[in-house]
C-alpha cells in the first residue's frame, strides 16, 4: 500500500508540473530539507544575460551584450521561430534542475573581451540549458540541430561580410 501511495503521490506531481510548464508559470516545491524553494524556468537572470528577444545577427547581438554590461566570453539566444507557449521548461521538480528552451533558436557565441567584440553564430535551432536557482547558462549544454544539407547552409554566401574589400581574398 505505501509503494503505490508513493506512486500515485509521484504521477500527481509529475502531472502538477506538466501543467505549470503548460501554462508557464513558476512554482513552489517543497524538498528534503527545505521547504518550498521557488522553481523559476526561466530564471529572470538568465533572460537579462543570456536572451536577446530581437537581435537578427552577430552586430545587433554585440550591442545587447554592450548595453547589458557584459565583458566576457558568453552565449546568447536570439528569438524563437514559434512564440507557442512556455518557450522554456524544467527538466525536473527540483530546483537545481536545469530548465531548457522548449522552442528552437539561434544561438551566438560571443567573445566581448577582445577588442572589437565580436559573435558569431553556433546555429539556428539551439537548444540550451540553465541553472534554475541562478540563472547560469552552462555553455557546454548548448546544442544545436541544424539540418545543414536540408537548407544548404554550406552553399550560403555570409551576406555580413565585405569580401571585396580585402585583397587577400579576392
Amino acid at each position: 500500500q505505501l509503494i503505490c501511495d508513493q506512486f500515485q503521490v509521484h504521477r500527481l506531481a509529475m502531472h502538477l508540473l506538466s501543467l505549470v510548464s503548460f501554462l508557464g508559470l513558476s512554482l513552489a516545491v517543497p524538498t528534503a530539507g527545505r521547504v518550498g524553494q521557488l522553481l523559476q524556468c526561466p530564471h529572470p537572470a538568465f533572460k537579462e544575460r543570456h536572451v536577446c528577444g530581437t537581435c537578427r545577427n552577430e552586430a545587433q547581438v554585440v550591442d545587447y551584450l554592450r548595453n547589458a554590461g557584459v565583458s566576457s566570453v558568453t552565449a546568447v539566444f536570439g528569438p524563437p521561430h514559434s512564440g507557442i507557449q512556455p518557450l522554456f521548461r524544467p527538466t525536473g521538480m527540483d530546483p537545481r534542475d536545469p530548465c531548457v528552451n522548449r522552442q528552437p533558436r539561434p544561438a551566438y557565441r560571443c567573445n566581448m573581451e577582445f577588442e572589437p567584440p565580436y559573435c558569431f553564430k553556433i546555429g539556428n535551432f539551439c537548444y540550451g540549458m540553465h541553472d534554475s536557482s541562478n540563472g547560469e547558462l552552462n555553455s557546454e549544454f548548448i546544442w544545436c540541430v541544424d539540418n545543414y544539407e536540408w537548407q544548404r547552409q554550406h552553399q550560403m554566401d555570409d551576406f555580413d561580410t565585405d569580401r571585396r574589400s580585402d585583397p587577400e581574398i579576392q
